[in-house]
């Protein structure tokens, strides 16, 4: 799995008896949405957020082989 998440930015919306979280990495941007029982507390909806999003970061990394290239001659 990949480092820890220093930072993310989280939007919690309730819809009826459900929440629907989407958690952000600003480094990356990438997103994660999933929804939660109203009556979840704020610090399970939060891990779950960090572990979905550590989980997509490794699958994005994994997918791609590692960084981009993005072309170009490094000095």
């Amino acid at each position: 799995m990949s480092a820890p998440l220093d930072e993310i930015i989280i939007e919690i919306a309730v819809i009826g008896a459900a929440q629907r979280v989407s958690a952000l990495d600003p480094a990356s941007l990438v997103e994660v949405v999933f929804q939660a029982p109203l009556g979840t507390d704020r610090a399970t909806v939060l891990r779950i957020a960090r572990q979905k999003l550590a989980y997509r970061l490794g699958r994005e990394t994994e997918r791609r082989g590692g960084p981009p290239d993005r072309g170009g001659t490094l000095v």
